[in-house]
């Protein structure tokens, strides 16, 4: 569950695949490539959305929300933070 305008961290795995499925609410997913070259979908109410591993990413609830993760292998060890979630601001 995520309350409106809160966020995750910036973070990415090496060894975990994330599927999001948006059970209610509305979920802006930002993703980072390459060099700070953020990008982001905003996912609603029964949109589904693959995060492959590797990849840094992080949910901004834009509305209360529930969010269903399927994910492989995991565990605190293969989160490796980026940017604070506490601290940072998302721009694109």
């Amino acid at each position: 569950e995520m309350q409106k305008d809160t966020q995750s961290s910036l973070e990415f795995h090496t060894q975990k695949n994330e599927t999001y499925y948006i059970l209610s609410g509305k979920v802006r997913v930002g993703i980072r490539y390459g060099r700070a070259e953020n990008k982001s979908v905003v996912l609603n109410e029964g949109d589904v959305y693959h995060v492959p591993k590797g990849v840094m990413h992080m949910r901004m609830s834009l509305e209360d929300s529930i969010i269903v993760e399927i994910a492989s292998n995991d565990t605190d060890a293969d989160s490796h933070i980026v940017e604070d979630g506490k601290h940072y601001e998302w721009t694109e």
